[in-house]
């Protein structure tokens, strides 16, 4: 579904069908590109490689924002992985510098690359949990602190069949402790 499908949807379920709208088209364009982002926090549905060049010396990479995760790290050309490294949310730490040039390869979770801006942009999750994703929205759609808008009860309700589709938010001290206690070591190489 591309953007207008998603806000046609949303209006129906809310039944914000006249004009004026109580909900602008620009406030269901940012409802539904925060609602994406946190189908990829939650569900981290979005997997991606990144390759990360490195030159001797080097012992720490910055990571794109869009990174979530670094699930884990091979060298290119010989398949083996790294052992001894950690990422923060933008470096990636290797526990010993490099001693040639290489490239590192990191199997990641992202967020989207881009917003969705026009009504013909579709969301990057897969197509099946398009309409799921609009939950979030309606959410957000009834925070709105409007006299017109403004239900906790129907925010909560979305907020609650989004979090049975994605699950539930993690803070941030949960999801550090739910990384550092991944297991990332495997084969030892040299660099």
């Amino acid at each position: 579904m591309n953007l207008e499908a998603l806000r046609a949807h949303c209006r129906l379920r809310t039944g914000d069908e006249a004009v004026p709208y109580l909900v602008s088209n620009d406030e269901w364009r940012n409802h539904l590109n925060e609602a994406q982002r946190e189908v990829c926090i939650r569900a981290r549905l979005l997997e991606d490689v990144l390759d990360i060049d490195g030159q001797p010396g080097d012992q720490h990479f910055p990571i794109p924002a869009h990174v979530l995760d670094i699930e884990y790290l091979e060298m290119v050309g010989t398949g083996l992985k790294v052992r001894h490294w950690e990422s923060t949310r933008s470096t990636l730490h290797l526990s010993r510098p490099l001693r040639e040039p290489a490239t590192l390869r990191g199997y990641i979770v992202r967020l989207p690359l881009a917003d969705m801006l026009n009504d013909a942009d579709e969301p990057e999750i897969p197509e099946r949990w398009h309409l799921r994703m609009c939950d979030w929205a309606l959410h957000l759609a009834y925070m709105k602190q409007d006299a017109e808008t403004f239900d906790q009860q129907a925010a909560d309700r979305y907020a609650a069949l989004f979090a049975a589709s994605f699950g539930h938010f993690h803070t941030a001290n949960v999801q550090r402790k739910h990384r550092r206690n991944s297991p990332r070591v495997t084969r030892p190489i040299d660099f």
